[in-house]
């Protein structure tokens, strides 16, 4: 133990023991009266006073170096032998006065008296404290008392005092030397004086886990790098993570931590994205610049950064540790640190939570935003270090398929075709065995931030949905039930403005209205669905995505849009989600909205629009166009190149009124074109291609696509 633990020994007893003491009666170090008082090596005063000016007795140091000895539990109570004349058996000091003189560790006067009452001089206490380390008579020599002073001085007994021979010792002198005697090695020995009194000492330990962190590790034990020990009732939890030196009490029992000095730095994580880690400070976000090499502590386990990065999810706590002078040493990963999931059964679900969300950030699909936008039965979680609420509105309905690995045990659930995995205990208890859903019932799940099912939507709720959106499919499928029994059910896919596409067991086959805007009910979990119709729509004008205006009216923050290619039954359903900033600028014309609904604060947060913004085609060069007539009758000959990739097909009994060379747009419908469109041409000169626009010759600018393609 090198000499920075010894002076740290004296924190001992901070956890292991009260002391009912002061600590500014004189220039004491603080951290010398906790080691000694707290050991019960020397008590303090009834009024909490510690008396470190007054002197101290040969008779209380006795007692004093026998309370810091291997002799401490061997004292006898009931003397009926005086061990000097002038100490009578019922003296308070005699059974430590009988064993310290049966050790050799004291002795009378030729007089045969102990004088207790003296004081205790600088040479008498130095001499006893020798005596206790393993030094004799053998080593002073005969010239008393500057042979005990010469290695009292050399060993570091001494070290801090201002004593001197014949000298009275006060009891703040006796605090330092007692102090020092515990600090120093035994004669002969490596180990130092304080590891005879049951106490070892554990360098460069660091703490990893309690049962806080690591549920595996028992609630009055804290695992370590060197192994794992009980703690004390009042062992710092903050503690967790630090590395520095161990205290050990009867090798199993940690009373005391003292800290290395280290640079600890904690990231919040926001974000996991192409392998780097974005942290979130201060409304602040930004990389985490650590070596993905470092060794990770998370829980009990230790492993790497780059083992890890898989695992880490926004909330997570990531805590480096560094050197003093800056160098990278190790790292503690608290996982499963946010609060959540938590399904939102009411308008004011975040004042039944144990957090503060009122005043956090909030998010709601990757967007920021405030409470007020988050609806009922959307998932939530919370940070409490980041303050920020996320919020989930992804729903998938559809029909209950199967669970793997059984029902009894389920850790996926398939729905409409589309297999998910468990998040919670909720959804498990809703979709096992013991809960209320069967294999082919229609069921809704809540899912969560990482794409699994966080809860069920109860059937009672369920019932009392009312949905829109875009027919996409209707018909018939097979479904196997839970005795393994395979049955025909009607089905139809809707899709909603958040472009996500549900499932229902349906009334009958709703083939005739594919392509249209639909109002969605249930009755006994089976949906009916009918063509609705938003002629009376207004919304319309100049697209103002950072306002969230389209003309004078406004746009929640979240609003979801989605853009469909044909309201024609018979042509391919073809449609994608669009985010607002895709339209900025466009004049919308009301008739281009074929569905647009509101939230409860009045802002349009729902819209479904027909052919705006282009995206739902594919664009390429012709590069054969052929055609004949033959008979009566007309067929055609195409190849074309989109994206780098060519194709050909034929058709009969239609020919297309595109040539070789143009530039088209296509509509596919399975394996060929469905329709093919000959491009307008741009006529001017192009002056310059940015990344995202074109500028012409006399100053027009037009937008590119993200993925435009040049021939």
């Amino acid at each position: 133990m090198n000499r920075k633990i010894c002076l740290f020994l004296i924190f001992v007893l901070v956890f292991q023991f009260f002391c009912l003491c002061s600590y500014a009666e004189n220039s004491n170090s603080k951290r010398e009266l906790d080691l000694v008082s707290g050991l019960g090596i020397m008590n303090g005063y009834p009024d909490g006073s510690f008396g470190l000016e007054k002197n101290v007795s040969r008779a209380e140091f006795t007692k004093i170096a026998i309370s810091a000895s291997k002799y401490r539990n061997l004292v006898a109570t009931n003397l009926t032998v005086s061990p000097f004349h002038d100490v009578k058996f019922s003296h308070w000091a005699a059974p430590y006065i009988k064993i310290a003189s049966q050790n050799k560790l004291v002795t009378g006067y030729s007089d045969s008296t102990f004088k207790p009452d003296n004081n205790v001089t600088y040479e008498e206490a130095v001499t006893i404290c020798l005596r206790l380390l393993g030094y004799t008579s053998d080593d002073f020599g005969s010239s008393w008392p500057y042979g005990q002073i010469g290695i009292s001085e050399n060993i570091g007994l001494s070290d801090n005092m201002s004593s001197y021979i014949g000298m009275p010792l006060t009891r703040g002198d006796v605090v330092t030397l007692i102090f020092n005697l515990l600090n120093t090695k035994s004669k002969d020995s490596q180990s130092y004086f304080i590891e005879s009194l049951d106490y070892k000492i554990v360098e460069d330990a660091i703490l990893i886990a309690s049962s806080n962190e690591d549920t595996s590790v028992g609630s009055d034990k804290i695992y370590t790098s060197s192994g794992t020990y009980k703690i004390t009732e009042n062992f710092n939890f903050e503690d967790v993570g630090k590395k520095g030196d161990l205290v050990i009490r009867d090798n199993d029992t940690l009373v005391m931590f003292v800290p290395s000095e280290q640079k600890i730095e904690e990231y919040s994580i926001y974000q996991v994205l192409n392998n780097t880690l974005v942290a979130y400070s201060g409304g602040l976000t930004k990389n985490v610049d650590v070596d993905k090499n470092i060794t990770v502590y998370n829980k009990t386990s230790k492993t790497t950064l780059s083992s890890l990065m898989g695992n880490i999810a926004t909330g997570d706590i990531l805590t480096v540790y560094k050197t003093s002078s800056g160098a990278l040493d190790y790292a503690l990963l608290k996982t499963e640190n946010m609060t959540g999931p938590i399904t939102v059964n009411s308008t004011k679900w975040y004042e039944m939570t144990d957090f503060n969300a009122k005043n956090a950030t909030v998010m709601r699909n990757g967007t920021k935003t405030t409470l007020d936008s988050i609806e009922l039965f959307d998932i939530v979680y919370y940070s409490k270090e980041l303050n920020t609420v996320w919020a989930y509105s992804k729903k998938v309905t559809g029909i209950y398929e199967s669970a793997s690995p059984n029902k009894d045990s389920l850790t996926q659930v398939t729905v409409s075709g589309v297999t998910y995995e468990i998040e919670s205990a909720k959804a498990f208890n809703a979709l096992s065995s013991t809960g209320s859903y069967n294999f082919g019932d229609t069921i809704t799940l809540l899912i969560g931030r990482n794409g699994k099912v966080a809860d069920v939507k109860n059937e009672e709720n369920a019932q009392k949905d009312v949905l829109y959106g875009f027919l996409a499919a209707s018909g018939t499928k097979e479904f196997t039930n839970a005795d393994g029994d395979t049955y025909t059910s009607f089905y139809a896919d809707v899709i909603l403005p958040s472009g996500e596409k549900y499932q229902y067991a349906s009334k009958r086959i709703y083939d005739s209205i594919i392509n249209s805007v639909v109002k969605v009910t249930f009755t006994d979990g089976v949906a009916a669905i009918s063509s609705y119709s938003t002629s009376n729509n207004q919304l319309g004008g100049k697209v103002d995505a950072a306002s969230f205006l389209i003309g004078n009216y406004k746009l929640s923050e979240d609003v979801e849009i989605l853009d469909v290619l044909s309201t024609d039954h018979n042509a391919p359903v073809v449609y994608k989600k669009v985010f607002l900033q895709r339209l900025d600028g466009i004049e919308l014309s009301s008739s281009k909205v074929i569905y647009a609904e509101k939230n409860s604060s009045g802002k349009y947060n729902k819209i479904i629009l027909k052919d705006v913004t282009g995206d739902l085609y594919d664009y390429g060069v012709v590069i054969k166009a052929e055609s004949e007539k033959s008979s009566g009758r007309i067929s055609g000959r195409y190849t074309y190149d989109i994206g780098g990739k060519q194709s050909s097909f034929s058709t009969n009994n239609k020919a297309y009124s595109i040539y070789t060379g143009q530039a088209a747009q296509f509509v596919f419908g399975g394996s060929q074109p469905y329709s093919v469109t000959s491009l307008k041409k741009l006529d001017a000169v192009i002056s310059n291609i940015l990344e995202n626009k074109v500028i012409t010759k006399s100053g027009k600018e037009y937008k590119l696509s993200e993925d435009a393609v040049i021939y």
